[in-house]
């Protein structure tokens, strides 16, 4: 094992997860921005683009073993 690589890739994951989360806190802004538009327009785009994000967050997750199933059981 080379915990040294093991511990790059940790930390590149890390920084993946970071940087999706700020982008999905940038749609939500945007899409509170909106709301009240009389045009669906943008606030579909922000809804693709946010699910677009939360599907990339779901899948680096699972690089740490956190699956959506583990997610709802800690909630709920």
């Amino acid at each position: 094992m080379n915990y040294k690589n093991d511990s790059i890739v940790a930390e590149d994951k890390i920084a993946e997860v970071v940087n999706l989360l700020e982008q999905i806190n940038k749609v939500n802004k945007m899409l509170d921005l909106h709301q009240d538009d009389e045009d669906d327009f943008m606030i579909s785009e922000y809804q693709y683009q946010k699910k677009e994000l939360l599907r990339q967050l779901k899948a680096t997750l699972l690089a740490f073993n956190i699956t959506s199933a583990d997610l709802t059981r800690m909630v709920d």
